[in-house]
C-alpha cells in the first residue's frame, strides 16, 4: 500500500489569512475578536451583527425584521426572570427570546465610557 506525503503546512502568511477568514473573527490590532451569541450580551452592551442563522421560518423572520449583517444592535433590558430581552436596532425595539437570539452572532463592542458627574467626583 503506498504512503501518502504529508502535507505542507502553510506559510504564516497564509496561516494568518485563514484564521481570519473563519466566519465570527475580525481583526482590531493583533488580537482577533470572537463573535458571541446575542442573547450571551448583558443589558446596556452592544455589538454589530455579523451572521445569522436563516434556516428556518424564525431566522428568516429575523431577517426580515432587519437583523442582517453589519447593522448594530444595543441590548436595552431583560426581563425579571431573564427572558425575554428587548434589543434596540435600526431606530426600533423588539423583544426576542432566546432561542431567537441564540440565532444572531454579534461581535461585542466595548462599552463607551460614561461621562464624569459630580456624583464621581
Amino acid at each position: 500500500m503506498p504512503v501518502l506525503p504529508e502535507p505542507d503546512p502553510l506559510p504564516a502568511a497564509r496561516a494568518d489569512d485563514a484564521a481570519a477568514a473563519i466566519p465570527g473573527e475580525a481583526a482590531q490590532g493583533d488580537t482577533p475578536a470572537r463573535a458571541v451569541p446575542l442573547a450571551s450580551l448583558e443589558p446596556g452592551a452592544s455589538g454589530v451583527i455579523q451572521a445569522l442563522d436563516a434556516t428556518t421560518p424564525a431566522g428568516r423572520r429575523l431577517l426580515d425584521l432587519g437583523f442582517v449583517p453589519d447593522t448594530e444592535v444595543a441590548v436595552v433590558r431583560r426581563a425579571p426572570l431573564g427572558d425575554p430581552v428587548v434589543y434596540e436596532l435600526r431606530g426600533y425595539r423588539i423583544c426576542l427570546r432566546r432561542p431567537e437570539a441564540t440565532r444572531v452572532l454579534v461581535l461585542p463592542r466595548a462599552p463607551k465610557p460614561r461621562a464624569a458627574s459630580a456624583r464621581d467626583e
